[in-house]
């Protein structure tokens, strides 16, 4: 039709050019089909045409940009137009759907001791769908008449060959189903089933006389989170000497400290891994009446789940006692049998003495074999690099689903240190003072940690463009987000 025809722009694109900035200001959708004067445009390919080669030309220039910005859905039922700002609304919705799908699909798998795959693993469609209808009800009107549940079958997000299941469904089939979309769901689930497997298997001084977890299983648990505390202790360790040397002729440099930070790092995560050993040695005791005097008391607040490769923050434990005249020390050799007292003594005692972490890490290689049962897992070159790798994905994954300034700033600079300056460090505070060598780097953009130190300061308009910094391998493809 539309080929040698002469359109009336007045009388045909001014009503639909009206509509579609209408939904450009309101940051919506409109269905332009609704407002075509007559049944001659019921071609797909005249309506193409007319949206692409006519509407433009009687829309306001200042609109022009925004619309070529914007979606389009034309088939035989409808022509829809999708303002930019209303794709980007409904992929931020994306982000509370995956966290809330991911700890019930974990929560299944562990349940049923099914082996994570990826089948499940998206949010279903029927819930991305419900969501974005409740947000904008005029679109989901247009299909007041189709059962969602029964049309979106619950998952499925790939539609057959020719298949047309409304507006609504067609947007979240063809907007939102991404590769990265997918990558995010994939990666939370596994997030979420590391965290539920760690705190299923974490242990209170009281979880013995529970009698909910067997003691095989106990042992198991234990050796997969004391590994990971073992192996994380180390990386950190090795990184702070790193970050001290770099930090030297970096202006604000001075404000890093290597030996306050091997305190720190002592005092957190060390008091973590001898916490864990300690609940462990109390499991095992058989004395309850001495070990019942025994409990934790944490001293600074952090991050619940603390075996985890993407814990920022570490809680500091500090073992307490209701006997023995408050004498912990002396309580812990006079409680278990032999020599693992002693040991459990020594330990708590290097923590609370602050004399450094190499003397520590030797007491624990030279210990734990005794005292656990299970040696002092020492970190090699291809366990570093596999830890590395699960930390980076897993503080990629914290950064997707915080709306926290100060985590998703901390969370990049760490991000960042260490795909810039190979070096893993963590805490929220360390990672203010780590921003003093991203400044210094002449590589990376002075606007990147502009942004960043910004975003501490709390400006919350800059969290999107500062996740996509982490993001970011090297500072060339840093750069390059700035330029895109």
């Amino acid at each position: 039709l539309m080929k040698g025809s002469i359109i009336d722009t007045e009388r045909v694109c001014r009503p639909l050019a009206n509509i579609v900035e209408t939904a450009i200001l309101n940051n919506s959708c409109c269905n332009v089909k609704g407002c075509l004067p007559d049944e001659s445009f019921e071609a797909v390919v005249d309506v193409e045409m007319l949206m692409t080669e006519m509407l433009p030309v009687a829309m306001a220039e200042s609109n022009l940009k925004s619309f070529r910005a914007g979606y389009q859905i034309i088939n035989t039922s409808v022509a829809m137009f999708f303002s930019e700002a209303m794709v980007k609304d409904c992929q931020s919705m994306l982000n509370p759907l995956i966290e809330e799908h991911s700890k019930l699909r974990a929560k299944h798998c562990i349940e049923n001791d099914l082996e994570m795959k990826t089948d499940g693993n998206l949010v279903p469609l029927v819930k991305v769908a419900n969501a974005i209808g409740s947000k904008y009800p005029d679109l989901a009107l247009l299909d007041a008449e189709r059962d969602i549940v029964a049309m979106s079958n619950g998952r499925c997000w790939e539609a057959e060959e020719g298949q047309f299941d409304g507006v609504l469904i067609e947007f979240c089939r063809r907007k939102l189903l991404s590769d990265e979309f997918k990558r995010k769901c994939n990666r939370a689930v596994k997030a979420e089933v590391s965290l539920l497997k760690s705190v299923r298997h974490g242990l209170s001084v009281s979880s013995k006389t529970g009698g909910a977890i067997h003691r095989e299983n106990v042992g198991a648990s234990f050796e997969s989170s004391f590994r990971n505390l073992c192996h994380l202790l180390q990386l950190y360790y090795k990184s702070i000497e790193s970050l001290g040397l770099k930090a030297q002729g970096v202006e604000g440099g001075d404000c890093i400290k290597a030996k306050e930070l091997e305190v720190d790092l002592l005092r957190g995560l060390g008091s973590c891994l001898a916490k864990r050993i300690t609940e462990f040695c109390i499991f095992k005791s058989e004395d309850d009446t001495e070990t019942g005097a025994l409990h934790f008391n944490m001293s600074k607040k952090g991050d619940a789940d603390y075996a985890s490769a993407s814990t920022v923050d570490y809680p500091v434990f500090e073992l307490k006692c209701s006997q023995s005249g408050g004498d912990v020390l002396k309580h812990l050799r006079k409680s278990f049998p032999g020599s693992a007292g002693i040991m459990l003594s020594e330990m708590w005692g290097a923590i609370g003495s602050n004399e450094g972490l190499s003397g520590f890490i030797q007491f624990m290689t030279d210990s734990c074999l005794s005292l656990v049962g299970v040696p002092f897992s020492l970190l090699d070159k291809k366990t570093e690099k596999k830890l590395v790798a699960h930390r980076r994905e897993g503080l990629l994954h914290r950064l997707e689903v915080s709306r926290n300034e100060e985590e998703v700033a901390s969370c990049t600079v760490l991000l960042l240190i260490q795909q810039m300056k190979n070096i893993s460090i963590y805490g929220t505070d360390l990672a203010r003072s780590g921003l003093v060598l991203l400044k210094g780097d002449k590589k990376i953009p002075a606007a990147v940690t502009e942004d960043i130190h910004n975003l501490f300061d709390g400006d919350s308009t800059l969290l999107e463009s500062v996740k996509k910094y982490a993001a970011a391998k090297n500072s060339k493809s840093l750069a390059g987000l700035l330029k895109g």
